[in-house]
């Protein structure tokens, strides 16, 4: 079956995860990616756990190998005269080149976006960075934990009266793949109908500033500035994660009308304390969230976390258990987004919906054009 964009190459510069994950949805779709290494400075992610067997290895990444299904890769000296040559003539003959180094690091190689484009004029570059390929932080190197930082989003992390807590998992790569994959098809579009080219500048900075513009607009137009508020919303009440039978088992709660709230009562058999007039309007409920929270937390104690959700469910309220890594792999309902495959080098390894839909292949050697690049 002809994929979305077959016939469509793609030169990947790129590492960590925000450039990778990236060309990952294009091959995913059809594309052919080659990954650009050097032998001397692997990507980084592939030393980054979890490992197969438990052993580490830079073909043995787990992380690694889910960022680079369905392409092929080669090594270059970018330092070498002959490695910048190489990698001239694989641009002159593919449509897409992503790189996401330090601002001006391409430029210096010889292989910016205006250097790409006098071999080959209508290619469309997205160069992915931290802060953007303009401005006074454009060189600052970092990760994407930094960009939420300055976002201002860890100030919305965690609790009132505690410092802003970090992320575990990173914001800006995981959502900045899919906003540049989004550039691109415009792109590609774009070229279709003029022939042209083009520079596409993604930063990490940009893409989590863009989830606060609520938060920007309330501080500029009411003059509020938004706080830490643990689990609870403004707009909802109850609102939280409420503890369930066994070892950290929890389930979250959000009533968002007094609809839902009649329906939580009626879930709970209708206990003498939720019959409080004032627990009938959210205006009520909010003016005594501490001590409702930890009545429904009675409650909830002795539930299993997933019969708790199913059962509130049921009962028209918004619930979901909290499940772990282990249990993402045996929720029926997320069986319809991850996908097991067989890896030469260690073995069944779980990927995510992509695959699923579109079918795997392993990252593939590709042969260098020299054995001393």
């Amino acid at each position: 079956m002809k994929k979305a964009l077959d016939g469509i190459r793609v030169i990947d510069f790129s590492w960590v995860l925000a450039g990778p994950g990236t060309t990952r949805i294009l091959a995913d779709y059809g594309a052919e990616v080659i990954k650009v290494e050097s032998k001397t400075h692997l990507d980084v992610i592939r030393t980054s756990p979890p490992y197969g067997g438990g052993k580490a290895g830079v073909n043995n990444s787990g992380y690694w190998s889910n960022y680079h299904l369905n392409k092929f890769g080669m090594t270059l000296n970018l330092n070498h005269l002959k490695g910048i040559d190489i990698a001239k003539q694989l641009v002159a003959k593919a449509d897409i080149v992503v790189e996401n180094y330090i601002p001006g690091t391409m430029d210096r190689w010889g292989l910016g976006y205006k250097d790409l484009a006098k071999v080959n004029p209508d290619i469309i570059m997205a160069s992915i960075s931290l802060f953007g390929q303009n401005g006074p932080y454009k060189t600052r190197f970092g990760f994407g934990a930094f960009a939420e930082g300055m976002s201002g989003m860890f100030n919305l992390f965690g609790w009132p009266d505690r410092a802003p807590s970090y992320f575990q998992q990173v914001i800006g790569d995981a959502l900045v793949p899919y906003m540049t994959v989004t550039a691109l098809m415009g792109a590609l579009e774009h070229r279709d109908k003029t022939g042209l080219g083009q520079l596409l500048d993604v930063n990490q900075l940009d893409v989590c500033s863009y989830l606060m513009s609520p938060v920007v607009l309330d501080a500029n137009l009411n003059g509020h500035e938004t706080r830490r508020n643990g689990n609870r919303s403004e707009g909802a009440c109850p609102h939280g994660v409420y503890p369930c039978s066994g070892k950290d088992k929890w389930c979250a709660i959000a009533v968002t009308n007094d609809q839902e709230w009649r329906n939580l009562c009626a879930a709970m058999n209708s206990p003498e304390w939720a019959s409080k007039p004032e627990y009938t309007t959210f205006i009520g409920r909010k003016k005594d969230e501490e001590t409702l929270d930890s009545l429904i937390g009675n409650w909830t104690a002795a539930w299993d976390n997933n019969d708790l959700m199913n059962y509130l469910q049921k009962h028209g309220v918004p619930a979901g258990a909290v499940i772990t890594g282990r249990g993402m792999t045996e929720d029926p309902q997320l069986q319809l987004f991850l996908a097991r495959t067989k890896f030469t080098t260690f073995g069944n390894h779980i990927v995510d919906h992509l695959c699923r839909k579109v079918g795997v292949r392993q990252f593939m050697s590709y042969p260098s054009s020299s054995g001393s690049l």
